[in-house]
């Protein structure tokens, strides 16, 4: 995302809800996620309440049986959908 200014932030995937912007406000959690290992990435963006995760057939699958209608897969080439 261009314009912006990022942090990089270093843990392990069980960390990721304790991470914080330093001196910001608690909901501010990071919007990029991505192992070293590269097999899942987790996007959000802070004018949008989506969340979108890339990874394996296997991994989207799992996602979907847990979150049922809560989610929906997409292609890299489609657009953000504006929400209300």
């Amino acid at each position: 995302m261009p314009n912006r200014n990022y942090r990089l932030f270093t843990g392990d995937s069980l960390s990721i809800g304790d991470l914080r912007y330093p001196g910001s406000d608690e909901w501010r959690n990071p919007d990029l996620v991505w192992p070293d290992d590269h097999a899942w990435f987790i996007g959000t963006d802070v004018d949008f309440w989506s969340l979108y995760v890339g990874g394996s057939l296997k991994m989207i699958q799992e996602i979907e049986s847990q979150f049922g209608g809560s989610c929906r897969r997409v292609n890299f080439s489609d657009k953000l959908v504006v929400e209300n």
